[in-house]
């Protein structure tokens, strides 16, 4: 009985807690000096708790939706920008088209690490099958999750 207590306790702490909206008054100096070099332009910004040791800042910035994350004590970790189809290289377009035949890009996101080069995240869909594939800027394939 206590051990269900307090593994609801624990749920409703993180549910009610991570995704949480923040003020920008509420943010820890290093993330706001952190968000504001690397996106002197951003607008319409929102903060968000995305866990206990990482902060989300959701923007638009050249017109374009936008996600940032950031490590509690203020260095960027990645970005994840909302692409059109159209936008996504031409060699992941040719591998979505060659892999998945008759499947439809539903969303594309291009996602910058702090280390290593940007990868691009598709959903993709034919009837009901789904799956989100990452690619590399090659087209080549790096990982497939199904249902997403």
């Amino acid at each position: 009985m206590n051990k269900t207590i307090i593994l609801l306790t624990f749920i409703f702490f993180t549910l009610t807690t991570f995704g949480q909206k923040v003020s920008p008054d509420k943010l820890p100096a290093s993330v706001a000096a952190s968000f504001k070099s690397k996106y002197p332009t951003a607008g319409k910004v929102n903060w968000q708790l995305a866990n206990a040791n990482e902060y989300r800042a959701n923007f638009v910035m050249k017109k374009t939706l936008r996600s940032a994350y950031f490590s509690a004590d203020g260095p960027w970790r990645q970005t994840e920008t909302q692409l059109k189809t159209i936008e996504l290289p031409k060699m992941i377009r040719q591998s979505v088209s060659k892999q998945f035949i008759g499947y439809a890009i539903k969303r594309a996101l291009k996602i910058e690490k702090r280390e290593g080069a940007a990868v691009y995240e598709v959903l993709i869909k034919k009837g009901t099958k789904s799956y989100s594939v990452t690619y590399a800027v090659t087209g080549e394939m790096l990982h497939k999750r199904e249902g997403m």
